[in-house]
C-alpha cells in the first residue's frame, strides 16, 4: 500500500485568539467544588425538550450502606432545571443510561464478593419523578474466579433509543467460556438476545468495542492472535462480528503491519461500520501509528485496512521534560470518529499514561500515589473510502495527582484530557491548558494542583483539514473553571463550572 507523506502541526500554524467569551450563570449553587468529581457521568441530548445530565453520589446522608445520585433535567429553551434524585445500595455503580418518551433507563453494575458474581442491572426512572424507586431489573450476571477474564460491554445507540449489554467470560488462555449479548428499546423491554461464538483457530484474543446501531444490530471489534513473545504477536487478525436477533456474521483480515492495541467503532451515513484506532510494531513500544477499515453492511465484507505510520515528528522524547519523568512513554487512546458532509472522517486520540510510584516505608507500610498524564491529542483523517490521508497533533500536558488512584471522569472534572463535538460539520475539541502557553511560552504543563491558571481552549477542526485554537475561558479575566463541558448549541455551549467554592451551570457563548 502507497503510503501518504504526513506532517505534523503544531501551535505556531493554528490562529489563536485570547479573546473573553461571555458566561451567563444559568443556576448558581450546584454544589462544593469539592464535589466535582461526582458531575456528568453521563449525558443524553433528551428526546423531549430536556438534556439529562447523570452525577454519581451527589447527595450527602444517603444512609447506611446507600449513596443518592443525581439527574440534571435542563430544559434546553429556558435552561431552567429540576433534579431526579436516584437512591441505591452503594455497590451498584452507574454504567450508563438511554431513554425513551416517558423514561430513562439507567444501567448498573455490581460484584457480589461472597458469591463472586458480576451483573448488569437496569433501574427504570421517571421523567416526571423527582425520587425513583430502587427497583432494578437483572439483565446478566456471572460468576467469575481469579483466573478467568470477564469483559463486560454496554453501548447506547445513535439516536439514544436502543442499548446492547454483553458479559463475556474467557480463561486466562482466551479461550471463551461464555457469553451473553442482549439488546433493549422503548419501555426498557428486552429486544433480543444472542451468543457471540468465535469463529477462528488462534487461541488468544481480546475484543476491542462494541456497538449498537438505530436497528439494533451489534457490532464487535476484536483481535486474535497466537504465540506472544516479549516484542510480538504471531497470526494477529483483526476480526468483526455483527450480531442480530437470529444470526452472527464475522468477517477477518490478517495484519501484516503491527499489533492492534485498540479500536474506536462508528455506523456512518450509509450504514457501513467504520473501525478505527492504533498499533504498535513492537509490544514492548507505545503505538506507532494509525489504522481503520470499513465493513460493507449490505455486503456483509470488509474493504481494504488502511494503516499509516505516525509521522517522524511525533516520536515521542524519552528524555526528562518539563513535568514528565526521564523514559516516560504514553499509550494512545481513540476518542471517537467523526464523519464530515463529504464523507471523509476524522479520527480523534490521545496520548496518556499513568505513573505509579510505590514505597515502602520501614515498618514494612506500602503506599501508592498515581501521576496520571494526558498529553497531545491526535487527529487522523481518513477519505470517504476510509483510507488513512493525513494527520495533525494538537499539543498540550496535562498533569493530575500525584494521589490516590482516579477514574476517568474524575481526571476530567480536575482538567485532564478534552471533550469533543460534532456540530454544523465542524468538530469542536474543548480541553484545560496552561495560560502562559498562550502568552509568550510554550510546553507549560497544566496541573490539576495549579487549576488557577488553568484557561479553556477551544479547538475546531473543519473538512478541509484546517484548524483553529482560541482562549475562551481566561483566568485573568474570569474567576470561573471549567469542570464539563455539556452540550453544544448553535450559540454556545452549556457547561458545570467552578466559582470559587461552588460549581455553577452556565452558558458559553461561541461563534460555531
Amino acid at each position: 500500500m502507497k503510503k501518504i507523506a504526513l506532517f505534523l502541526i503544531s501551535f505556531c500554524f493554528i490562529f489563536i485568539s485570547s479573546a473573553q467569551n461571555k458566561v451567563t450563570l444559568l443556576k448558581d449553587e450546584l454544589g462544593k467544588t469539592r464535589e466535582a468529581t461526582s458531575v456528568a457521568n453521563g449525558l443524553l441530548q433528551g428526546l423531549d425538550d430536556q438534556y439529562y445530565v447523570y452525577n454519581e453520589d451527589f447527595y450527602d446522608k444517603a444512609g447506611k450502606g446507600m449513596v443518592a445520585d443525581a439527574i440534571f433535567c435542563i430544559d434546553k429553551n429556558g435552561a431552567t432545571m429540576n433534579e431526579i434524585k436516584v437512591t441505591h445500595p452503594e455497590d451498584y455503580e452507574f454504567v450508563k443510561f438511554y431513554e425513551d418518551q416517558d423514561d430513562i433507563f439507567a444501567i448498573y453494575k455490581t460484584y457480589k464478593w461472597k458469591t463472586k458474581t458480576f451483573g448488569l442491572y437496569m433501574n427504570t426512572i421517571g421523567k416526571d419523578q423527582s425520587a425513583p424507586a430502587w427497583d432494578p431489573e437483572e439483565l446478566v450476571k456471572v460468576q467469575t474466579e481469579r483466573n478467568e477474564d470477564l469483559y463486560a460491554f454496554s453501548s447506547v445507540s445513535p439516536d439514544n433509543t436502543k442499548l446492547v449489554v454483553s458479559l463475556i467470560l474467557a480463561g486466562r488462555k482466551g479461550n471463551m467460556k461464555g457469553s451473553s449479548v442482549m439488546t433493549f428499546g422503548a419501555d426498557g423491554a428486552k429486544l433480543w438476545d444472542n451468543t457471540l461464538s468465535l469463529e477462528f483457530n488462534n487461541p488468544n484474543f481480546k475484543i476491542l468495542n462494541m456497538i449498537i446501531s438505530n436497528d439494533a444490530e451489534v457490532f464487535v471489534t476484536l483481535a486474535s492472535y497466537g504465540d506472544v513473545s516479549r516484542k510480538t504477536r504471531e497470526d494477529e487478525t483483526f476480526h468483526l462480528y455483527k450480531i442480530t436477533s437470529d444470526n452472527v456474521v464475522f468477517v477477518d483480515e490478517k495484519i501484516p503491519f503491527g499489533f492492534i492495541s485498540n479500536a474506536e467503532s462508528y455506523i456512518n451515513k450509509k450504514g457501513e461500520v467504520v473501525a478505527a484506532g492504533y498499533y504498535c510494531t513492537d509490544l514492548t513500544e507505545y503505538e506507532g501509528g494509525t489504522y481503520a477499515v470499513v465493513f460493507d453492511n449490505k455486503t456483509e465484507q470488509l474493504k481494504d485496512i488502511s494503516h499509516q505510520d505516525f509521522a517522524p515528528e511525533y516520536a515521542i522524547q524519552e528524555k526528562a521534560a518539563l513535568g514528565v519523568p526521564k523514559n516516560t512513554k504514553f499509550t494512545v487512546n481513540p476518542d471517537h470518529i467523526y464523519e464530515f458532509n463529504d464523507g471523509s472522517y476524522a479520527l480523534i486520540g490521545e496520548q496518556q499514561q499513568v505513573i505509579i510510584h510505590t514505597t515502602t516505608s520501614p515498618n514494612g507500610m506500602t503506599t501508592s500515589t498515581y501521576t496520571y498524564y494526558a498529553k497531545n491529542i491526535l487527529v487522523s483523517f481518513l477519505d470517504e473510502d476510509g483510507k488513512i490521508d493525513d494527520f495533525k497533533m494538537i499539543k498540550k500536558l496535562q498533569i493530575v495527582g500525584p494521589g490516590r488512584p482516579l477514574t476517568f471522569k474524575r481526571r476530567q472534572t480536575a482538567g485532564y484530557s478534552f471533550t469533543s463535538f460534532m456540530l454544523n460539520n465542524n468538530i469542536h475539541l474543548f480541553f484545560q491548558d496552561h495560560i502562559d502557553n498562550y502568552s509568550g511560552r510554550a510546553d507549560v504543563p497544566c496541573r490539576a494542583s495549579s487549576s488557577s491558571n488553568h484557561c479553556t481552549v477551544h479547538t475546531t477542526i473543519q473538512e478541509d483539514k484546517s484548524l483553529t485554537s482560541k482562549v475562551v475561558i481566561d483566568p485573568n479575566k474570569s474567576d470561573i473553571r471549567m469542570i464539563a463541558p455539556l452540550f453544544l448549541e448553535d450559540n454556545g455551549m452549556l457547561l458545570i463550572n467552578a466559582n470559587k467554592k461552588v460549581m455553577q451551570l452556565s452558558k458559553l457563548s461561541l461563534s460555531l
